[in-house]
């Protein structure tokens, strides 16, 4: 049952023993506007029968004239769409949304089968885009969550081909961001759902960090991510769900590639220059989002600066330096830094009253004993004693950590109730 169900059963009763008033209950009921949940069997059903459609199709394509594939192709489609508008207003709309599926499916294979047909040579990721655009107008026509998330679907499908592929760059790479912003950016705050939101801007993130990597810069990934956390600094009130996805985005990201440093400290003794400039940015975006956490009262969110400061603190000798030398262990303040980031997000989490914090600093603070156990026993321990010690000590990190975050969590959700 979802909260609007629970909220709207409950005021019901509410009215009936004259708690509130009628009006009063639609005021509280218009703070949890209703959610169009998506129904799997039927896109799941309409996927197995489009793949089953193209399967069929491919398996005898070179025994069909060319104009008869064109017919199958359009007139396949055609009935596609028709079927779903003609159930939709028989009052079967969710058997509709999935013949609509099986329309856009055949729709998108048909810029692939005609290509083959005649022998085009332009990017496979102009089918993509084409195929985005005309789903992207069922979208807009229907406002269907099942369409939206295979509107997702097909954007975040043709960023990975174009990824494996070797044909994501240039003007490509400028098309997705567009057909992101002026595609799925609007819908989203139609369709604000946590999973979308998180989906779509979790995709968008991990693309444009495999797009700065093209720099090859150390802290290419630390100023993206800030960028990143400093916009979901500005975002509050109705925008959410945005600014918590994107603040969670941001945690993870710095605390994976915070890791990811620790354990490549070769490959880092002598990275690729320049570091004042790239410094100097990243000094910018501490400060911007410093100011913004105290402008907004929240002070304590400045321990969320903690990963960045440490990357500063690393790389800024580096940069004022003329001779160019990294700290002899610069492991050490990146593992503190994990330390006390953990640290700080289950305080302010256990103040605020706030369980996803709370959650997911005790994860962070559990993944970070374990990095700092492996770097600094790994090569004087032996190997057997090593892995029996570490088990035995997380084993026992686990349970101490599931036994307070459980009491955090508790006194959260009393707090807030």
């Amino acid at each position: 049952m979802d909260k609007r169900t629970l909220i709207q059963q409950e005021s019901a009763a509410w009215v009936k023993d004259g708690v509130i008033t009628p009006e009063q209950q639609e005021r509280i009921l218009e703070r949890y506007p209703a959610v169009n949940r998506v129904s799997v069997l039927p896109i799941l059903a309409a996927i197995l029968f489009g793949l089953g459609v193209l399967a069929f199709i491919a398996s005898n394509w070179s025994g069909i004239a060319p104009i008869a594939k064109l017919v199958i192709i359009f007139a396949s489609m055609a009935l596609a769409y028709a079927g779903a508008d003609r159930l939709r207003t028989r009052g079967y709309a969710r058997l509709g949304t999935a013949v609509t599926l099986i329309g856009t499916v055949i729709f998108g294979a048909g810029f692939f089968l005609i290509g083959q047909m005649y022998h085009l040579s332009a990017n496979p990721l102009n089918a993509f885009y084409l195929w985005f655009v005309g789903t992207l107008a069922l979208v807009w026509h229907y406002k269907e969550r099942a369409l939206f998330v295979a509107l997702q679907l097909i954007l975040t499908v043709s960023a990975c081909y174009g990824e494996m592929d070797g044909m994501r760059e240039g003007v490509s790479v400028a098309v997705y961001y567009a057909l992101f912003a002026l595609g799925i950016l609007p819908l989203l705050f139609r369709f604000r759902g946590t999973g979308t939101v998180t989906f779509s801007l979790a995709s968008f993130l991990l693309f444009a960090l495999i797009d700065v990597s093209a720099w090859e810069h150390v802290l290419t990934y630390p100023l993206l991510l800030l960028t990143f956390y400093v916009g979901s600094q500005l975002i509050f009130g109705k925008a959410e769900p945005f600014g918590q996805v994107m603040r969670v985005l941001s945690y993870v990201g710095i605390f994976v590639y915070t890791i990811f440093q620790v354990f490549i400290d070769d490959w880092l003794t002598h990275p690729a220059g320049p570091y004042l400039a790239p410094c100097l940015m990243l000094a910018v975006l501490i400060a911007a989002s410093a100011v913004i956490a105290v402008m907004r009262g929240k002070k304590a969110d400045l321990g969320d600066l903690i990963p960045y400061a440490a990357f500063l603190l690393v790389f800024a000798p580096t940069a004022l330096s003329s001779a160019g030398v990294l700290l002899a262990d610069w492991s050490v303040p990146l593992i503190i830094s994990l330390f006390a980031f953990s640290s700080v997000m289950i305080m302010t989490g256990e103040k605020r009253r706030e369980v996803y914090r709370i959650n997911l600093g005790a994860i962070f603070f559990g993944i970070s004993c374990f990095v700092a156990y492996i770097n600094f026993a790994w090569d004087f321990m032996d190997k057997s004693v090593f892995l029996l010690l570490g088990g035995a000590l997380l084993l026992a990190i686990s349970f101490l950590l599931e036994r307070k975050r459980r009491h955090w969590v508790d006194e959260a959700r009393r707090d807030g109730q």
